[in-house]
């Protein structure tokens, strides 16, 4: 085989692979406006003005220090970057996340991934026998575990405590797994 008939085999196999992802992780019902409607103020908003406690550079530092050594995602930034000037990434980390927060929009980089198709039988015979194995850029990563951690975890864990006692228990240790 030419290697540009093999080139396009493989492209148009990506292609493939990446159209069967893009259309199984697709919310139908995903409205950008209807999103932006909850957020709090103007247009003007700065991270100052936040209705919640803002993020500090204080809170981000122990966050980049303490990352494992993982894979970075298409932002090539490697995680030793981050963990070896984590001082000094720290307050400008926090600057882009509250910015972020504050205006209700991530950046189009923070959600770009590397998907790679791990198969989930061992002869894989077609593409909803792969596993989509995302890698995101480590700031994605970051923002998410502070949103857990400051946000989803106490209102989940609020409720419950309300409800069930017993059940805290098993969120907290199911969380600690995915973290």
């Amino acid at each position: 085989m030419k290697t540009q008939e093999r080139a396009l085999m493989i492209s148009t196999l990506y292609s493939s692979i990446n159209t069967f992802f893009d259309d199984i992780a697709t919310d139908p019902d995903y409205d950008a406006d209807k999103i932006s409607s909850y957020r709090i103020g103007s247009d003007d908003l700065t991270y100052t003005d936040l209705a919640y406690d803002a993020i500090h550079d204080y809170q981000i530092e122990p966050l980049l220090r303490h990352l494992k050594n993982t894979a970075p995602g298409l932002d090539n930034l490697p995680s030793w970057l981050f963990r070896a000037c984590s001082y000094e990434l720290a307050g400008v980390i926090a600057d882009l996340l509250n910015l972020s927060f504050s205006s209700g929009r991530v950046p189009v980089s923070w959600l770009s991934a590397i998907v790679t198709p791990v198969p989930k039988v061992p002869q894989p015979q077609q593409l909803s026998d792969f596993r989509p194995i995302s890698v995101t850029p480590i700031i994605s990563r970051v923002a998410e575990k502070l949103i857990v951690t400051r946000w989803l975890c106490p209102a989940i864990l609020g409720k419950i405590l309300h409800s069930d006692p017993q059940a805290v228990l098993q969120l907290l240790l199911f969380i600690s797994c995915i973290m």
